[in-house]
C-alpha cells in the first residue's frame, strides 16, 4: 500500500508503479520516499568536453549538470579553491555565485566526484548501483585542491544567515544586479532598493533620511523581534560592497 497526499493507493500486481516525493510505503513498517534532486554547477574553468560528456550521462540518472549558475545548485564542480590574498590585510573577494553556495549549504567537489557518481549509477542491477542502495560517493573524499578547503565545507550556521535581516541598498545605475539579490535571498534576507541616480531620485541626504524613517516605521510592535538592517553602497560591475552604516531596530 502506498499513501500519497493522505490517500491510500494500491499498486497493481506486476505493474510498474512510479513513486513520488513524499509517498509513504506501508507494509508492516512505514517508509517515506524523499526525493533529493541534484543540481551540479560546473564553473567555467572546468574543461567543456568533460562537462558535456558527464552532463549527458548524468541526465539519464536525473542529475542536472549545467555551466550556468543557479541559486538552487546543490554541488559546485570546481578544479581548485581560490587562493587567499597574500598578506593579512587584504580581504578576499569571491564571485557572488560562490558565496551563494556557502549560504545554501552546497558542496564544493572535484570532477572526480561526479564521475564516480555517474559510474555508480550506471552499474547494472544487482551490483549495488544507486537505484538499489543509494550510497553515493562521499563529497569529503573528493575535495578540490587549493587553500583553506575547510572554509568551503557546508555548515548549518551559514544557512538562513540573513534571516530577519533587511538590507537597504543604495546604488547608482539602471538596476541592482540580480546575482546580488540572489545572494541576499540565499541567506534568507530581504532587500530594499534605493537608486540615487533615477530621474525621480531625491537629493542623496534627503533620500537617505527618508529611507531611514521608513525603515524605522516598519520595525513592528515587539522591538526584541525587530529585524536588523544594514545599509550598503553597491557598485554593480565589480561586486564590491562598501558598508555605509549599521543600526538595529
Amino acid at each position: 500500500m502506498v499513501r500519497r497526499n493522505e490517500r491510500d493507493v494500491a499498486p497493481e500486481t506486476d505493474q510498474k508503479f512510479i513513486l513520488m516525493n513524499g509517498d509513504m510505503i506501508i507494509k508492516g513498517i512505514t517508509i517515506t520516499v524523499i526525493n533529493e534532486p541534484l543540481f551540479v554547477f560546473a564553473i567555467p574553468s572546468i574543461d567543456r568536453d568533460t562537462v558535456q560528456d558527464l552532463c549527458v550521462r548524468a541526465r539519464s540518472l536525473g542529475i542536472r549538470v549545467s555551466r550556468t549558475w543557479s541559486h538552487i545548485a546543490t554541488h559546485y564542480l570546481i578544479d581548485e579553491f581560490p587562493l587567499a590574498p597574500a598578506g593579512g590585510n587584504k580581504s578576499p573577494r569571491y564571485p557572488i555565485p560562490w558565496l551563494c553556495g556557502l549560504l545554501c549549504g552546497a558542496h564544493f567537489v572535484s570532477v572526480a566526484w561526479l564521475d564516480a557518481l555517474v559510474k555508480k549509477g550506471e552499474l547494472p542491477r544487482g551490483s549495488g548501483n544507486l537505484e538499489e542502495t543509494y550510497d553515493p560517493p562521499k563529497e569529503d573524499n573528493f575535495v578540490p585542491i587549493g587553500s583553506n578547503p575547510e572554509l568551503w565545507e557546508p555548515k548549518d550556521g551559514r544557512q538562513r544567515m540573513f534571516h530577519n535581516v533587511r538590507f537597504i541598498v543604495l546604488y547608482d545605475g539602471d538596476q541592482l544586479d540580480k546575482n546580488f539579490k540572489k545572494l541576499i535571498d540565499s541567506g534568507g534576507g530581504t532587500i530594499q532598493e534605493c537608486c540615487i541616480s533615477s530621474e525621480t531620485a531625491l537629493d542623496t541626504s534627503a533620500k537617505w533620511s527618508q529611507v531611514i524613517r521608513r525603515a524605522r516605521s516598519k520595525r513592528g510592535v515587539d522591538e526584541n523581534k525587530a529585524p536588523r538592517w544594514f545599509s550598503l553602497g553597491y557598485r554593480p560591475r565589480s561586486y564590491r560592497r562598501r558598508k555605509i552604516g549599521r543600526a538595529s531596530m
